[in-house]
């Protein structure tokens, strides 16, 4: 039986259903015929059937036609179905999957072109399997709290990549953290329901950024939160762009381990130097990367005027910080702190965008 998951205030709400057991069964093959109920989060009730009306939609390169009668395509997995059928009901444009192992190819071929498909993935052997058989894929590395930071997470990393365009609504189907086993649907409005995440799309083109670069020190930044060093909790600031600014207010605490290497051996492009700034992260000061993606620095003391130290009320030294330094400067700041673990993302001296990652298990 599907059952409605309640959001908390500060989540984003949208129409989540968790497939449990029932899910499972009917992946492997053991389908019912009874209608799926379905709550929405608002109180609102109604009822998913296999036999709903959908839209006529043209199948992908290699899908089967759509039944007689009109009927929504079956892809022989009931938890994407479902997803489909809320796309056609909610007008979504798209699907983002978050996919936990790999999926049958003929399920993935079976969803209509009409709904663009978008896999999202934690590992490098799951983002080869799915290019392989011709779906846009993207990186969602990272384990998380629930089902929604999870989902924005993925969405950020989408929106990144392009890859959800112009649309307004999309579906996610992905998997309760901690199991392997698609069991979760949310619909989302993308200006609407995730606010914050339109923000930062905003602030970045306003400052001159690049998206790309910011949602890979965003992964590196929950890497650091979920995992620390060796599994012992470190917290950080990777300030991003306008670093001739954020150098003339900050001073060298200690040695800069990227000064004398060439620009290609600094840029966050290379995992060999995302790994690096989890090591370097350990320092005192921050870590200064510009606009494309170039570490300039690390170990750099943000000079904070005394008086500025309590702008930020319940926040620590270096939130700050980051308030501060993005508020004297056209930059972007990625917090990360050793206490929670949780990212945070400053701009224009206020706190636009968190995100707190699940501690490993």
């Amino acid at each position: 039986m599907l059952a409605a998951r309640k959001h908390s205030r500060s989540e984003p709400v949208g129409l989540v259903v968790t497939a449990e057991k029932r899910s499972e069964r009917l992946e492997q093959g053991k389908h019912e015929s009874k209608p799926v109920p379905v709550r929405r989060d608002r109180g609102r009730k109604g009822t998913v059937s296999r036999s709903h009306p959908a839209a006529k939609a043209e199948p992908r390169s290699g899908a089967s036609t759509t039944p007689p009668g009109n009927l929504p395509p079956q892809t022989g997995s009931s938890i994407i179905d479902s997803a489909l059928l809320l796309a056609e009901r909610h007008d979504a444009s798209a699907m983002l999957l978050l996919a936990p192992k790999r999926l049958p190819a003929e399920v993935l071929r079976a969803i209509p072109s009409s709904v663009k498909l978008v896999i999202g993935v934690p590992a490098a052997e799951l983002e080869a399997y799915f290019r392989e058989i011709g779906c846009h894929v993207i990186r969602t590395p990272g384990r998380f709290r629930s089902r929604t930071a999870q989902a924005r997470h993925a969405i950020f990393h989408a929106r990144a990549a392009g890859q959800l365009g112009d649309a307004q609504r999309i579906v996610v189907v992905a998997a309760t953290p901690g199991r392997r086993t698609l069991n979760s649907i949310l619909t989302v409005d993308l200006d609407l329901e995730f606010e914050e995440a339109a923000v930062l799309d905003r602030t970045i083109q306003k400052l001159g950024g690049r998206a790309d670069v910011l949602a890979t020190l965003l992964d590196v930044a929950i890497e650091i939160g979920l995992f620390g060093i060796e599994a012992h909790p470190i917290g950080t600031i990777l300030v991003y762009g306008a670093t001739g600014q954020v150098l003339r207010r900050s001073r060298q605490l200690t040695f800069n381990p990227y000064h004398g290497y060439a620009e290609r051996s600094r840029n966050i492009s290379d995992r060999e130097v995302r790994e690096s700034i989890k090591i370097f992260a350990q320092m005192d000061g921050a870590i200064l990367i510009r606009n494309d993606g170039v570490i300039a620095a690390a170990g750099r003391f943000l000079l904070v005027p005394p008086g500025e130290t309590a702008t930020v009320r319940g926040r620590g030294t270096r939130h700050q910080a980051a308030a501060f330094i993005t508020r004297e400067t056209r930059a972007l700041a990625i917090v990360v702190s050793q206490t929670s673990g949780e990212v945070s993302i400053y701009a224009g001296g206020k706190q636009i965008f968190s995100m707190s990652p699940q501690s490993p298990q």
